[in-house]
C-alpha cells in the first residue's frame, strides 16, 4: 500500500492513507467442518432446521462466518430456524460429547 503496488495501485492517495492505519489483519477463510452424530438425521445443512447448533463462541469471526455459510446455503436464520447454543470452544467440545447439541461447526486449517 505504501508503494502503490498490487491491489493498491488504483487506490487514490494510498501512500498517504497507509500512515493512518493502526492495524491490518487478514483472517483467512479456511474449511469449516460440521460435526454431527451419525444418528442425528442431519445429512445436509437444510437438516439443521429445528436442531441445536453450535456455530462458534458468542463473538468472533468464526461464528459470523458459520452463520453466513448456513444462510447462503439454506436461507435459514439462526434463532428462528434452528437454536443456537452458546459456548466457548473448549466447553463446546464437552457439550457435543454430552449430546447437548446436534451440530458442531469448527473452522480448521
Amino acid at each position: 500500500m505504501k508503494k502503490n503496488l498490487s491491489m493498491y495501485k488504483k487506490v487514490k492517495d494510498a501512500p498517504q492513507l497507509v500512515s493512518k492505519l493502526r492495524g491490518f489483519v487478514n483472517y483467512p477463510l479456511g474449511p469449516y467442518h460440521i460435526i454431527v452424530y451419525e444418528d442425528s438425521g442431519i445429512k445436509t445443512l437444510a437438516d439443521l432446521k429445528g436442531k441445536k447448533v453450535f456455530l462458534g463462541p458468542p463473538a468472533g469471526a468464526a461464528t459470523n462466518t458459520a452463520k453466513q455459510i448456513v444462510a447462503a446455503a439454506t436461507g435459514m436464520k439462526p434463532g428462528e430456524d434452528f437454536e443456537v447454543v452458546r459456548f466457548d470452544w473448549k466447553s463446546a467440545e464437552t457439550a457435543f460429547l454430552d449430546r447437548q447439541m446436534d451440530a458442531y461447526f469448527i473452522p480448521t486449517t
